[in-house]
């Protein structure tokens, strides 16, 4: 396990209230270069 950096844009975020308890889905596309990895993320859901 461990972290990976995401980019939500506040039209995707679309002030969803989300705890670090919380179980969410989130659907992107991998941006990856020579020094990082991060998900520019075009959905998020709050899973139940």
């Amino acid at each position: 396990s461990g972290t990976i950096v995401t980019d939500i844009d506040d039209s995707v975020w679309a002030g969803q209230n989300v705890s670090p308890k919380d179980k969410v889905r989130i659907e992107g596309e991998i941006d990856k270069d020579l020094s990082s990895v991060e998900v520019d993320v075009k959905a998020l859901k709050l899973l139940k």
